[in-house]
C-alpha cells in the first residue's frame, strides 16, 4: 500500500503483484483469456465494447452501459444503429465501413449522453481480425 499526499490531500494506492515465474510462455486457455480481457476492459477508464462483424453488441463495459442507460441484458445482441439512433449511426457510417475492412478508425465527437449532458469523446474503432478476415470490432471511447 502507497500512501500519497498532494495539497493537503492523502490518497491511497493499492498494489497487488504475483510471481508468475511458474507460468511464464504458457498461453491462456480460454477461459482465463476472457476473466482477463473483462478485467482489463472493467477497469479502463472509458468506454468499450465489442461489435461483431453483424454490427451486434457482444460485450460493453460499465462505462458503456452508464452512457448509454442500459442494462448488459439491454446490450448484449443490440445492433449499432438501434443503439446509436438513425442520426449518429449516420455520422458514423464510414468509419464503421471502414473498420470493416480492417483500418482501424480514430475520431472526435460531441455527443449527449442518455442522461441529457454533452460529452468531447474521442472514439477509436479497433478492427479485430483473424487470418486476414475482420470477425469484429471493438470501440473504445474517452468522454468527458
Amino acid at each position: 500500500m502507497v500512501l500519497l499526499q498532494a495539497q493537503g490531500q492523502q490518497s491511497c494506492v493499492g498494489i497487488q503483484m504475483t510471481d508468475i515465474t511458474r507460468r511464464q510462455g504458457q498461453p491462456m486457455n480460454q477461459v482465463e483469456g476472457q476473466y482477463f480481457a473483462s478485467v482489463v476492459a472493467e477497469n479502463l477508464p472509458g468506454m468499450v465494447a465489442y461489435w461483431n462483424s453483424d454490427l451486434l453488441c457482444t460485450y460493453a463495459n460499465h462505462h458503456y452501459l452508464s452512457w448509454f442507460g442500459r442494462t448488459p441484458e439491454q446490450m448484449q445482441g443490440i445492433h449499432m444503429q438501434d443503439l446509436l439512433g438513425q442520426e449518429l449511426f449516420s455520422r458514423n457510417i464510414a468509419y464503421i465501413k471502414a473498420v470493416l475492412k480492417g483500418v482501424d478508425q480514430r475520431f472526435e465527437r460531441t455527443l449527449v449522453k442518455a442522461n441529457g449532458d454533452v460529452a468531447h469523446t474521442w472514439a477509436q474503432y479497433i478492427a479485430h481480425t483473424i487470418d486476414g478476415v475482420v470477425q469484429a470490432g471493438a470501440t473504445g471511447i474517452d468522454g468527458k
